[in-house]
């Protein structure tokens, strides 16, 4: 992977405002644990705390019995609470569980700053160790690691599978026959853990099997790779088997359904797009850039499909009976600014369309195509589809398996920083937690 190597030199005033940055996010980081802050909505003991305590107490009497019990009511693969369970020795008391859930999410950040550090070695150590805090400033990742929830570990053995599958690249040639075998192992044990935590870290797995099997490499690795995964799917299988479904059985009725829902597909655009806004502020751009995109031959093939999309949407489905849970940040702020549900409607349509365009602008490689199609295809088939689904693991993505790279310097880390806090602050006063 090449990188992109970023000339400016920090002058001393410029280290000392991103050190202080960094520790002031970290510390406030720790000040939400200590204040029981719920910035996602889905925080407290009455939130989704409250279902995770029962969960983990309905597997105490059993884990095995209870797989398909209804009273089962996490949407998740049960992994976390095996975890809980057989290793952490915390878990009597509310507290105790909280805690130790929190110490280990403060791995995360420690991870991504290792995986940053891979791509732009040649960085200042200062900027990268503020853009890896940039996390901590996640609601959604705030929320998970205050209130017990299980997603930050997928986020963990995430970054855990790019370390690995970097260094085996890198070490490939160097390395013995067995130190390479266990490297694949680990890259195939890590990337396969990020789908029983969370089933939408599916697109993990994925990307690292395809990745191995591209690169330039003795046949036998490929095969091992393609054992190791076909082994550690077994769980999976067995679970989607006593379920008849990938959801457990309360998650499937509420949750995924055989109905498409075409908003959802206009609506994760948009939150996609929300999120690499920042990013795409990061990159020198003209105007021309933005002309380009309407004369590719394959972006006229998308605009004539999108089109297509957004009259279906006009003729095939019920604008005015959308729920308000869900859906991201412009549904939201378009309920609250625009009354009218046909004004509603065109500011909606507009944002798709702008939406398209800033992903059309950023996004330079195939791969990343791939990668951002998975999550608009899945939430055609998720009803309520959240924010929470691509925060924070767009921003993880786009610093490990997503091929389009940023260049880092003082001046982006601090547009990025902005951007992540206004974000966080808006969360807050939004669930009036500010």
């Amino acid at each position: 992977m090449k990188n992109k190597i970023d000339n400016f030199e920090l002058n001393k005033s410029n280290k000392f405002i991103s050190i202080f940055s960094f520790f002031f996010i970290v510390l406030y980081f720790f000040y939400g644990f200590l204040t029981n802050e719920n910035a996602a909505g889905a925080g407290g003991y009455n939130g989704d705390f409250n279902h995770i305590w029962n969960n983990l107490n309905l597997f105490k009497t059993g884990i095995f019995i209870n797989l398909d019990n209804i009273e089962y009511t996490d949407s998740r693969f049960p992994f976390s609470y095996i975890f809980h369970i057989y290793l952490n020795p915390f878990i009597e008391t509310k507290l105790g569980l909280r805690l130790s859930v929190f110490v280990l999410s403060a791995l995360v950040p420690v991870l991504f700053f290792l995986c940053i550090r891979e791509n732009y070695k040649k960085n200042n150590l200062e900027t990268i160790l503020l853009i890896s805090s940039l996390i901590l400033l996640s609601p959604y990742f705030r929320t998970s690691s205050y209130w017990g929830l299980g997603e930050n570990y997928s986020l963990i053995f995430l970054c855990l599978s790019y370390l690995f599958f970097v260094h085996f690249k890198k070490n490939y040639i160097l390395n013995t026959k067995l130190k390479n075998n266990l490297l694949i192992l680990l890259v195939c044990f890590c990337s396969s853990l990020c789908v029983y935590f969370d089933q939408k870290f599916l697109i993990v797995p994925l990307v690292c099997y395809f990745s191995l099997l591209n690169l330039k490499i003795e046949k036998i690795y490929k095969l091992s790779a393609t054992v190791y995964f076909f082994i550690l799917s077994f769980p999976c299988l067995y679970l989607v088997y006593i379920w008849g479904a990938i959801l457990p059985p309360d998650a499937a009725n509420h949750r995924f359904t055989k109905t498409i829902h075409l908003y959802n597909f206009g609506y994760s655009l948009s939150i996609l797009a929300f999120y690499i806004f920042p990013f795409l502020l990061t990159k020198k751009m003209k105007f021309k850039n933005f002309l380009d995109v309407f004369f590719k031959k394959n972006n006229l093939i998308t605009f004539l499909f999108f089109g297509v999309y957004l009259i279906s949407l006009i003729f095939f489905d019920n604008f005015e009976n959308l729920t308000v849970l869900g859906k991201g940040i412009f549904h939201k702020l378009f309920l609250f600014v625009v009354t009218d549900s046909f004004y509603r409607l065109i500011l909606t349509l507009i944002t798709f369309f702008f939406s398209l365009i800033i992903i059309l602008i950023y996004f330079e490689k195939k791969i990343d195509y791939l990668i951002i199609s998975y999550f608009l295809l899945i939430s055609l088939f998720i009803h309520p589809f959240m924010q929470e689904y691509f925060d924070p693991l767009i921003l993880v993505l786009i610093f490990t398996f997503l091929k389009t790279k940023i260049k880092i310097n003082y001046k982006n880390s601090f547009i990025l920083t902005l951007f992540f806090t206004t974000f966080l602050l808006g969360t807050k006063v939004y669930y009036g937690t500010i």
